[in-house]
C-alpha cells in the first residue's frame, strides 16, 4: 500500500516500500498445513534412502575413469556408478534408466549418474554445434 506521505518521503532520499509478504495476515488453512507436512515427510524419506558414501565413491571412480571414457568416444553419454563400480551407459537418460532397471538397479539413492564430459575446458577447445 502506498500513500502520498510515502511518495513524499521518496523525494527526501528515503525509499518507500510495500509491506513484506510475511507481515500480511493470512488465515490458517489446515488442509494446506497437512499437505506441507506430508511433502516434508516424503522429502525426509527420500533423503534417508540416499547413501552418500556410495555416491562419493562413484564420483571418485568417475574422475578416475574419465580419461578412458573420453578416449572410448563416450562424450555426452550418460553413465551410472554404484560405489566404485561402473554399472551402465546410455545415450540418453531414458536409455540409461532402462538399462539400470534391467540390471535390477531401482534404488537411485545409491547411484552417481552423470553425463560424460571433460571436467575442465581448455581455452583452445572449440565447441561443436
Amino acid at each position: 500500500m502506498s500513500t502520498d506521505a510515502q511518495r513524499d518521503d521518496v523525494g527526501n532520499g528515503e525509499a518507500a516500500s510495500d509491506p513484506l509478504m510475511y507481515e500480511i495476515p493470512v488465515e490458517y488453512d489446515p488442509e494446506l498445513a497437512r499437505i506441507f507436512k506430508e511433502r516434508d515427510a516424503a522429502i525426509q524419506r527420500i533423503l534417508a534412502q540416499r547413501k552418500p558414501e556410495l555416491i562419493e565413491q562413484g564420483i571418485e571412480a568417475y574422475k578416475r575413469d574419465l580419461p578412458r571414457l573420453l578416449a572410448e568416444n563416450r562424450y555426452r553419454q550418460k553413465v551410472a556408478y554404484r560405489g566404485n563400480e561402473l554399472v551402465a551407459f546410455g545415450a540418453t537418460l531414458r536409455q540409461l534408466k532402462k538399462r539400470l532397471a534391467k540390471k535390477g538397479f531401482t534404488d537411485r539413492g545409491e547411484l552417481f549418474i552423470t553425463c560424460i564430459a571433460p571436467l575442465e575446458i581448455d581455452e583452445d577447445d572449440v565447441v561443436e554445434s
